[in-house]
């Protein structure tokens, strides 16, 4: 391997020409690029002269561990991708690092980071893990760097959730391709978070193959301007936000027609003005001769086209004749139409007079013993038979 040395250290350096009759050691000191880059290094070393040093480079080397840079605290830009680093370490002192590149390294868990308060962008993309593993954040690590960083790799880590990142509310560019990530419901959940996310890259995920992957993510990412690879077109979102204002309208109307039938099934239990709204049509059972008119009583039918939302509608401002039907009749006969005599029917024919099994009994009113025999009983029956609502 490789040994970092002064002669080595002045090869590398391009950025600033050396003077005449000026030192190696005074030059260095003036250095602020060093590229040491695919030299086969094997240590970090003997670059305390450099003390001006701003970028770094020193990927594709065979580095263990990242050590003696304690000297470089104006560092801004570190690269070291491409070595068999295992443990993130060593660095607590740049404190003016903004951007830290440890991709295709060894490392299984991001730590290591909490004194970097000025990082930026953090490049830990396929990770050589074990079998079975997937890359670890720490969570105190990331608490540290919630309110810096805006850029992240984390690509073919075996990820199975971005949960762990939700803290990282300042990110503008996440990639995050060629991971095991599959449910969509909580990428969303997170783009509501992460209100500053302007590129977005999840290709090769499970998650791409989602029904309306594209659609979902462009609603809840306003910021966003590239989808995996792709620009997000003032046209495709302006299509998009169509598609969801269509479906939020569609899920209000759904959901106020679910209302509007657990408002008519509940005032119907209780014999109240909603309860002909289960239906299409009311009528009377059981009252002898004639459909519908007794006793000076009319029960118009309400047409099956008639929809639940617009009975609702109609509730509201007055009731609908049926509803007015209905009320009329219970003014007019109480002991009929009392609450506590209402028994919802269990099916076809129950409660039906002899002979009318096959008809559809909904809901059975009981009469009393001061109703007009018009209504309780046919003529010549000489039993009393249950009022029947048909709807």
């Amino acid at each position: 391997m490789v040994v970092i040395s002064l002669d080595l250290l002045a090869r590398c350096v391009n950025q600033n020409k050396r003077r005449k009759e000026e030192s190696l050691q005074k030059y260095l000191r003036r250095v602020t690029h060093v590229a040491l880059n695919n030299k086969h290094i094997g240590r970090i070393s003997n670059l305390e002269d450099c003390s001006s040093l701003r970028v770094l480079y020193l990927y594709e080397n065979d580095i263990v561990r990242i050590e003696n840079l304690s000297f470089a605290s104006g560092l801004t830009n570190l690269y070291l991708s491409k070595n068999h680093i295992r443990r993130i370490e060593g660095l607590e002192c740049l404190q003016q690092l903004r951007k830290l590149y440890l991709g295709h390294n060894d490392i299984s868990v991001v730590e290591g980071l909490e004194g970097l308060t000025q990082l930026r962008e953090l490049h830990v993309e396929f990770q050589h893990l074990p079998p079975g593993e997937q890359l670890l954040f720490d969570p105190m690590c990331l608490d540290q760097l919630a309110h810096s960083l805006t850029v992240l790799n984390i690509s073919g880590n075996a990820l199975l959730s971005l949960e762990s990142l939700a803290m990282l509310g300042e990110l503008t560019h996440l990639v995050a391709t060629h991971n095991s990530l599959r449910s969509l419901k909580e990428i969303l959940r997170l783009l509501r978070g992460w209100t500053c996310m302007e590129r977005l890259d999840l290709s090769s995920n499970p998650v791409c193959s989602r029904s309306k992957y594209l659609d979902n993510i462009v609603v809840c990412a306003p910021r966003l301007v590239k989808l995996d690879g792709k620009e997000i077109s003032p046209a495709l979102r302006d299509f998009v936000q169509a598609w969801k204002h269509s479906k939020d309208q569609r899920r209000a109307e759904r959901a106020a027609l679910a209302q509007a039938q657990h408002s008519a099934a509940s005032a119907g239990a209780y014999g109240g003005p909603g309860f002909p709204y289960q239906g299409s049509s009311v009528s009377m059972g059981g009252a002898g001769p004639g459909t519908g008119s007794q006793a000076g009583v009319t029960f118009p039918t309400i047409g099956s086209s008639m929809s639940l939302a617009s009975m609702q509608s109609e509730r509201t401002v007055h009731r609908s004749p049926a509803a007015r039907a209905v009320h009329e009749a219970r003014t007019r006969f109480p002991d009929i139409f009392a609450p506590s005599r209402l028994l919802r029917g269990m099916g076809a024919g129950r409660g039906a007079p002899s002979g009318e099994s096959g008809k559809r009994y909904e809901s059975t009113l009981f009469t009393g013993q001061n109703v007009p025999d018009t209504i309780r009983r046919p003529p010549g029956d000489g039993v009393v038979h249950p009022v029947t609502l048909h709807f």
